[in-house]
């Protein structure tokens, strides 16, 4: 078991990877390895399971607008969010031709 900082990934929700639920986790899956293999302690968490809390650290491929409020209001309380909730919405077609 590891003993090294705690880290939660979040799975993108079924709904936003049709026919790709499969290869979704298992990209996750293969991130939790490597943070492992670097001596984080991983957990993997389903997009309804992220709670607002204490700063934690997060990497996330989730995209359901609720979820990405959530985990911006733990990033401005000092969360770690790799894929910030910021970077998962410009992805968004119509905030790709905003920001042009």
């Amino acid at each position: 078991m590891n003993s090294g900082p705690t880290c939660t990934g979040v799975f993108r929700e079924p709904a936003h990877s049709p026919g790709r639920v499969d290869d979704d986790a298992a990209i996750m899956e293969r991130v939790a390895a490597a943070m492992r293999e670097r001596g984080f302690r991983v957990e993997l968490t389903s997009a309804d399971a992220v709670m607002e809390g204490p700063p934690a650290n997060l990497f996330v491929m989730c995209e359901r607008g609720t979820v990405l409020d959530r985990l911006a209001a733990m990033e401005k309380a000092g969360s770690i969010v790799v894929n910030s909730p910021a970077a998962v919405r410009n992805t968004y077609r119509h905030r790709m031709v905003e920001l042009f």
